[in-house]
């Protein structure tokens, strides 16, 4: 299993990591000939094209939310949480993962995912076409004080992932706390 680090397109500034199986000398870059869209309209075989492993959805397997310490966004010292996904995807096209993330104060298993605080992040997994079935990603999620949610406060976390076809899952949920102001777990409910 190999980790990458990608970044994300967010409102609010996030790290993500990927890590799944691979090559140990796989380097997560991107830009490789052939992503593009189109039916082979570039100037060799295979370019322009875009493979199409399966209309499977991802699924969203687990999401583990824990303490991500405090982080430095903009000279403030910001709480933040590691969000971990698995995800699984029957045709292995994760080879692109769009990622949306939803936030939610009510702990109850359901998340509202009409509005986010995140834009949509999309990161690429140096892997052969259709070879990426089992992914799993790392997502350090800070909260600066404009996202109106106090240290140590509960939170509920939804994710729904799209796959290189564009292959939505369903909300997967995760629940935890921010971290308290000094950047410690916060207190056990």
């Amino acid at each position: 299993m190999r980790l990458n680090s990608l970044f994300c397109t967010l409102l609010l500034p996030a790290a993500l990591s990927v890590s799944c199986g691979g090559d140990k000398g796989d380097t997560g870059e991107s830009g490789e000939q052939g992503a593009g869209e189109g039916e082979g309209e570039g100037e060799g075989e295979g370019e322009g094209e875009v493979t199409d492993c399966g209309s499977n959805a991802p699924e969203v397997v687990a999401v583990d939310v824990t303490n991500g310490g405090l982080v430095d966004v903009d000279g403030v010292m910001t709480p933040s949480v590691l969000a971990t996904l698995t995800l699984s995807d029957a045709d292995g096209d994760l080879t692109t993962i769009t990622t949306e993330i939803y936030v939610d104060q009510t702990v109850d298993g359901t998340v509202d995912d009409s509005v986010s605080l995140f834009e949509p992040s999309t990161g690429e997994i140096d892997a052969a076409p259709c070879e990426a079935p089992d992914v799993q990603l790392q997502l350090q999620l800070p909260f600066p004080p404009e996202a109106g949610l106090e240290y140590g406060a509960d939170i509920e976390l939804g994710f729904i992932v799209a796959d290189s076809l564009g292959n939505r899952s369903e909300l997967g949920v995760g629940a935890g706390c921010l971290p308290a102001e000094d950047g410690s777990d916060c207190e056990a409910r």
